[in-house]
């Protein structure tokens, strides 16, 4: 009798770690999956080949000639002829799907054309690294996004912070005033995401243009 009872101790002692056992491999079966997915992506080949040319100047000329992207069968967008230049404000306009973030994502070569080609400052932007590309051009998304950490390095962008930079930048922004009556001005931390900004001021502080 005593020995059934010592038996059925050791087995109820035994079974909680083995449930957890049982949850640690379960665990580790997804971290697998995921990590293989991962890996999956970082292992492609990308196909859009870098220049060699260093776009070290500001951007005065912007250029579509007879450009066309399809995505498998349909085309995004066929046969573009624009050009504006520096000082020009632009607006694409249209239904959602009609191409406009496709125009954007072509010029940061995200995406290369299918045919026809994109021009900055009279040069094939194929002929330039897409670092120095992409370094020139400053991008708002239709998401905002307002990292942990003070105002100064959210405008900073991963630069070197430059506090006049930063401030010609909120300026520019219509953002300097309200920045300024911050306790701790251009210092002042903010939260993810913005949650100590309004909504009204999390629009326009993403709105600072950062490569000066």
């Amino acid at each position: 009798m005593e020995s059934s009872r010592l038996f059925l101790t050791a087995v109820g002692l035994v079974f909680q770690p083995i449930r957890r056992l049982g949850s640690i491999y379960s665990k580790i079966q997804d971290a697998v999956a995921a990590s293989e997915r991962v890996f999956e992506i970082l292992d492609r080949t990308s196909k859009i080949i870098d220049g060699t040319k260093t776009l070290d100047e500001n951007i005065t000329k912007v250029e579509f000639k007879n450009v066309s992207l399809k995505y498998e069968q349909s085309y995004a967008l066929q046969n573009i002829n624009l050009t504006f230049n520096k000082g020009c404000n632009i607006a694409l306009v249209g239904d959602s799907g009609g191409g406009k973030s496709t125009f954007i994502n072509m010029l940061l070569r995200f995406y290369d054309t299918d045919a026809g080609s994109i021009f900055i400052n009279n040069q094939n932007i194929k002929d330039f690294t897409q670092e120095s590309l992409k370094h020139q051009i400053s991008l708002v998304s239709q998401r905002i996004y307002i990292f942990q950490d003070s105002l100064a390095s959210n405008v900073a962008y991963g630069q070197d912070i430059d506090e006049e930079k930063v401030k010609e930048a909120l300026k520019l922004a219509d953002a300097l005033d309200f920045v300024e009556d911050m306790d701790d001005g251009i210092h002042t931390m903010m939260e993810e995401f913005g949650a100590n900004l309004s909504g009204g001021t999390k629009t326009t502080h993403s709105h600072c243009p950062c490569n000066l």
